[in-house]
C-alpha cells in the first residue's frame, strides 16, 4: 500500500514539473515572438496614426484616464500639457521609450508594472497597484495616462478595472 502512495506522488509530482516546464517553455517562446515583433507592429502602429484619421495615439476615457500606446519622449511634454500628472507603463524594460526620469523631470509620477505582451495580462497584485494608483492620482485631481504598447490589451484591462471598481460599473 506504502508503495502505490509513494508511486502516485512521485507519478504527480512529475506531471506538475512537466506543467511548470510547459509554462515557462511557452513564456519563453512568446517572449522571444514578442521581442521580435515589437518593432515591427510599433511602426505599423505610427503608420497607421498618420494615415488613418479615426486612429488616436489616445483617448480620453473618463475626466482621470487617458489609454493609449507607448508614447515617444517627444510626447512627455504634450502629456504634460494636456494635464497628465501621472503615467502607467505596462510594458517590458525593451518595449519601454520614456525612461522614468523624464517624467520626473516634467513633474509627471509614473508607476512601472513590466508585463509581457501577447497571451498575458497584468497579475491580480499588479491590477490593484495600478487601479490604485489611478485611483489616488483622480482623488488629487491628476490624470493618469495608462499605455502598453498598442493601448490595446494590457493597459486596456487595467483601464476596465478601474472603470468597473472606482465608477461602480457593476452590481454586487
Amino acid at each position: 500500500m506504502e508503495v502505490s502512495k509513494f508511486s502516485s506522488k512521485t507519478s504527480t509530482d512529475k506531471e506538475t514539473r512537466l506543467i511548470a516546464v510547459r509554462v515557462e517553455a511557452k513564456r519563453a517562446l512568446v517572449g522571444a515572438g514578442a521581442r521580435i515583433l515589437f518593432y515591427p507592429t510599433l511602426f505599423y502602429n505610427v503608420f497607421r496614426n498618420k494615415i488613418e484619421p479615426g486612429f488616436k495615439w489616445w483617448d480620453q476615457i473618463d475626466q482621470f484616464v487617458l489609454l493609449g500606446a507607448v508614447p515617444f519622449p517627444k510626447d512627455v511634454p504634450r502629456l504634460k500639457q494636456i494635464g497628465v500628472g501621472a503615467v502607467i507603463t505596462l510594458n517590458e524594460p525593451y518595449e519601454t521609450l520614456v525612461p522614468t526620469s523624464l517624467y520626473y523631470a516634467h513633474g509627471i509620477d509614473h508607476l512601472v508594472i513590466p508585463t509581457r505582451d501577447y497571451l498575458f495580462a497584468p497579475s491580480f497584485v499588479d491590477i490593484n497597484r495600478a487601479v490604485d494608483f489611478i485611483h489616488r492620482n483622480a482623488s488629487c485631481g491628476r490624470t493618469t495616462y495608462v499605455h502598453c504598447k498598442a493601448g490595446r490589451g494590457r493597459s486596456t484591462t487595467v483601464v476596465l478595472c478601474y472603470l468597473v471598481i472606482y465608477l461602480s460599473l457593476y452590481e454586487i
